[in-house]
């Protein structure tokens, strides 16, 4: 009977797998652990409430799903320390259902990239039932595009510094932009990096770690948001050299292919990043939201949830 569950486990595996590797596909589900297995990092896991196997980062204490009874990184539960930061690509699209299905009940703190304009932000914001910011980075004959930070009401009212870099040197039409809030208890950025090779990135990412309220801060600071770069690309240099590192799990079981990919082509380039061998907080979890019909028809991102314990 073992032998033949091994067998039905390791055909579920290559399957899930070679799905995972066409692009169809990314699951964080509730943890059991299949002893089988534990040479991976991921663990193939059944979950009991969908009925289905999954993988999930079960690389911390609290496991997958822990507080909200759905997989991937849990909710808050009671302890007001607990913050789930989430970034989100949701590529001008499905404003409705992604803010109801995918960012109300997945994130505490969420930056949004590509917002087409402000009735649709409005639109997001509203079924989000969060507080939220929008800044407008391009007007695109005339119609307002940009990236937003949405947040739950019961963290208060943060100070809000919204900027806007400069013209992209790859094309004169595009310009990039990113919002720093500061919480009672952490700074959160929400940025969308550019897309070309002409030095934008670079330039965005030495503007956000030479903010002077980030140098100068005794508050964990967490910045997300597509960086249109994968976390092992050279411009990640920039952060690390400032002491940050990314928070996603950046493990890849093929080249430039990520376990938890946050596009179809294996790319992981929606990162949460947050300060290095920090002693103010600890990641619980992280993963990719486990919500119903999360797949590439409301985005051609998935979404990306770090969970994290503020440590006073």
């Amino acid at each position: 009977m073992k032998k033949y569950l091994k067998n039905l486990f390791t055909f579920a595996f290559l399957i899930l797998m070679s799905m995972q590797i066409f692009g169809q596909g990314s699951w964080s589900f509730n943890c059991w652990d299949m002893h089988f297995f534990t040479e991976l990092q991921h663990h193939l896991i059944w979950d009991q409430e969908t009925g289905m196997f999954g993988f999930c980062d079960c690389g911390y204490g609290n496991g997958c799903g822990s507080g909200n009874g759905h997989g991937g990184p849990g909710g808050p539960g009671n302890d007001p320390n607990i913050i789930r930061f989430m970034t989100y690509n949701i590529a001008s699209n499905n404003y409705k259902k992604n803010g109801r299905d995918v960012i109300r009940p997945s994130g505490d703190v969420i930056a949004v990239q590509e917002i087409l304009t402000q009735k649709n932000y409005t639109e997001l914001q509203q079924h989000s039932i969060k507080t939220g910011e929008f800044l407008v980075t391009m007007n695109i004959f005339g119609v307002k595009y940009g990236i937003a930070m949405l947040w739950n009401h019961s963290l208060g009212t943060p100070t809000i510094t919204p900027r806007l870099g400069s013209t992209s040197n790859c094309d004169d039409d595009w310009q990039r932009g990113y919002i720093i809030a500061e919480f009672t208890k952490f700074i959160f950025v929400s940025t969308h990096f550019p897309t070309g090779d002409c030095g934008d990135k670079e330039e965005i990412a030495i503007a956000i770690v030479s903010e002077s309220i980030i140098q100068n801060t005794n508050k964990p600071v967490f910045i997300a948001g597509d960086f249109n770069f994968s976390p092992h690309k050279p411009q990640m240099n920039i952060f690390k050299n400032a002491n940050f590192e990314a928070l996603n799990d950046t493990s890849m079981y093929s080249d430039w292919q990520y376990y938890h990919a946050t596009q179809q082509d294996g790319k992981m380039i929606d990162m949460i990043i947050g300060e290095k061998n920090s002693s103010k907080y600890e990641v619980l979890n992280r993963g990719i939201p486990n919500v119903p019909n999360m797949d590439y028809s409301l985005s051609g991102h998935l979404p990306y949830v770090v969970r994290v314990k503020l440590i006073p």
